[in-house]
C-alpha cells in the first residue's frame, strides 16, 4: 500500500498516510457525549468495512456493497494497529460478552468472511450429509467451525498443505 501511486488512492477515497488494522479488538477508553449502550472498559471488536446504514443494501444486511461507503478500517483510514481508533459509528462496535478482544478480531472479518459463505449453503446441506471445505487455513479453519455448528453433516476439511 505504500508503494501505491497517490493517484489510486484518492481515487479509492483513501486518507494517506493512515494505521494498518482491520481486524480489530480492545476495550473502550472513552466514550463521546449521549453515546449509550456502551461504557468505558467495554470488550468491543469493530467492524472493518464501512456503510451508510440507510442505502437498499445495509437495510438489507448486505453492508458491504453499500455505494456510500468510506473507507475501511485499515484501508484508507486508521486502523487497529494505532493505539486508539476513533469510531464514528455504534454501528461499528460489536459487544463480546466474555470474549477475549485479544483473540477476537480475526472474527470480525476472516470469521465474518466464512460464515456469510457457509450461510449461504447451509439450506443446500442435509442434515447426515457432507461439506467439503477446500483449503484449511484461516477461512477454511472457521468454515469447519461454522458448518459444524449449523449442519447436521459430516464436515470433512481438505489442503495441500499437510501441516494445516
Amino acid at each position: 500500500m505504500r508503494g501505491m501511486p497517490a493517484e489510486t488512492s484518492r481515487a479509492m477515497g483513501w486518507n494517506m498516510p493512515f494505521t494498518l488494522g482491520h481486524e480489530t479488538a480492545g476495550y473502550i477508553a472513552e466514550l463521546g457525549p449521549g453515546v449509550t449502550g456502551f461504557a468505558p472498559g467495554d470488550a468491543v471488536a469493530l467492524v472493518s468495512p464501512a456503510s451508510c446504514g440507510t442505502c437498499s443494501f445495509c437495510v438489507r444486511g448486505q453492508d458491504n456493497n453499500c455505494p456510500n461507503a468510506p473507507p475501511g478500517r485499515g484501508f484508507g483510514r486508521d486502523g487497529g494497529l494505532a493505539e486508539y481508533v476513533l469510531v464514528d459509528d455504534l454501528r461499528a462496535l460489536l459487544p463480546l460478552h466474555g470474549l477475549d478482544p485479544r483473540t477476537a478480531g480475526p472474527l470480525t472479518d476472516a470469521g465474518a468472511t466464512s460464515y456469510h459463505a457457509v450461510r449461504r449453503a447451509v439450506p443446500r446441506i442435509r442434515p447426515g450429509g457432507t461439506a467439503v471445505v477446500i483449503g484449511a487455513g484461516g477461512l477454511g479453519a472457521f468454515a469447519v467451525q461454522y458448518l459444524r455448528l449449523l449442519t447436521g453433516a459430516n464436515v470433512i476439511a481438505v489442503d495441500t498443505d499437510q501441516a494445516v
